[in-house]
């Protein structure tokens, strides 16, 4: 258990930290070639429990998705929720 802990405390170091993206746009890129913008918010949460919302640049109807990372027992959960008007769905889903 305490590994697993420490590992997760490591990715989340990795995902807010080394590789901070949060509060950043990013741009992802079809294999058609269409790009996509996207505004990732700050980290929520303290670990063992964090989530990160995003949301697509010009879209125009508020698509968005949140990601949900949380240690459950000797368990990660990754969950990736997307909708219209996303509030807190990954998280529920985690």
């Amino acid at each position: 258990m305490r590994d697993l802990h420490a590992r997760l405390y490591g990715a989340i170091w990795v995902w807010g930290g080394r590789w901070n993206c949060a509060n950043q746009t990013v741009t992802a890129t079809k294999s058609t070639g269409e790009t996509i913008r996207w505004a990732l918010a700050s980290l929520n949460g303290e670990p063992p429990n964090i989530t990160l919302n995003e949301t697509q640049v010009g879209a125009g109807n508020n698509w968005g998705c949140q990601r949900a990372l949380s240690a459950v027992s000797n368990v990660v959960i990754d969950v990736t929720a997307c909708s219209y008007h996303i509030a807190n769905e990954g998280r529920q889903l985690d």
